[in-house]
């Protein structure tokens, strides 16, 4: 009895085992992860492949274009990746018309990435040009606290293969009325200069439009958009010198950030001679010691024959955008 007994319970308990054991293997084995239903058909599979691989969908687009559809995502990496923790990465499937399966390409990855323009995020297939090719917008950001840290991308949609168009930190917005937006694009060449803070930096803002296939520089063709400026910079200028405190170390740095704004649309303009006259007269105003005089002195020599004269050089009328050497060729 007992020996039957003990072996009766030894079975019982080894199915028990084997039983408790397939279970926990069932429950630690992976689920497949679901696509999501927003995921057109025929881009459902590709789509699942980059999911088993730990990529999340974090946020998705469609538009028919150059004879095919576009299915655009931007996939979250886990913060368990050691290359890309956290960050996000932006892949484009193109199906031409016919095809049985997509072509995939990846464009970028970044920290941030995000559809559309910081000021208008809902914008993000357009022609923007007036070519007859829809564009795509795409906004990136390093994380980090500077101008260059951020900027906006332009793809033109071209089938299989995109061609790249501009990566800079600008704004969209069409200044003439012709329903074409120009390029806003921020003048970050001074952002670390001597030893401004960051908030009074001086910059400014090239304007760029479209012309013959291509952007090009357009500062002397908007005077309005730079007259909105100058109203705004001399207005802050007249403040500026009101708050100035000699008893303050960089009592002036506001007073000459601003100067030296005006001086650059100046030149952005076409006007630099009349602006070099101005630039000298404020830089030479409101001097509350010795110390700030020799100090206003360097940036001025630099502005007008040294340095920073030369980078002024740069852009005039009708020159190309650059393109911005840590954007992906794809062209």
């Amino acid at each position: 009895m007992t020996t039957r007994f003990v072996r009766a319970a030894t079975a019982v308990a080894i199915g028990v085992l084997a039983s408790s054991t397939g279970l926990a293997q069932t429950r630690r084995a992976p689920a497949k992860p679901a696509v999501p239903a927003s995921v057109p058909a025929p881009f459902r599979e590709a789509v699942g492949e980059e999911l088993k691989s730990g990529l999340s969908l974090a946020d998705s687009k469609r538009v028919d274009a150059a004879g095919g559809t576009y299915f655009v995502a931007i996939y979250l990496y886990p913060e368990s990746s050691k290359e890309h923790g956290g960050d996000k990465t932006l892949k484009i499937y193109y199906l031409a018309a016919g095809a049985s399966a997509p072509k995939t390409t990846e464009l970028y990855v970044e920290h941030l990435v995000e559809f559309g323009t910081y000021d208008d995020p809902k914008k993000v297939f357009a022609d923007l040009n007036g070519d007859g090719t829809t564009e795509m917008i795409v906004s990136v950001a390093n994380g980090g606290n500077c101008w260059q840290c951020s900027r906006v991308l332009i793809y033109s949609l071209e089938g299989a293969e995109l061609r790249f168009l501009a990566s800079q930190p600008m704004n969209l917005q069409d200044l003439d009325g012709d329903g074409k937006p120009e390029l806003l694009v921020g003048d970050t060449r001074w952002e670390g200069y001597d030893d401004f803070s960051h908030a009074a930096a001086p910059g400014g803002t090239l304007v760029y439009t479209w012309r013959a296939g291509g952007y090009v520089f357009a500062g002397p063709d908007v005077p309005s958009f730079y007259k909105t400026e100058i109203d705004r910079i001399t207005a802050d200028l007249a403040d500026a010198v009101k708050n100035m405190d000699p008893q303050l170390p960089f009592a002036d740095e506001q007073y000459v950030g601003d100067a030296i704004q005006l001086y650059l649309i100046s030149v952005y303009t076409g006007d630099g001679e009349r602006g070099r006259d101005e630039f000298t007269t404020r830089m030479n105003e409101h001097v509350l010691n010795d110390e700030m005089r020799a100090h206003r002195k360097r940036i001025l020599d630099d502005f007008l024959t040294g340095d920073s004269a030369k980078l002024l050089e740069s852009p005039r009328r009708a020159e190309s955008l650059p393109k911005a050497t840590n954007t992906p060729d794809v062209d």
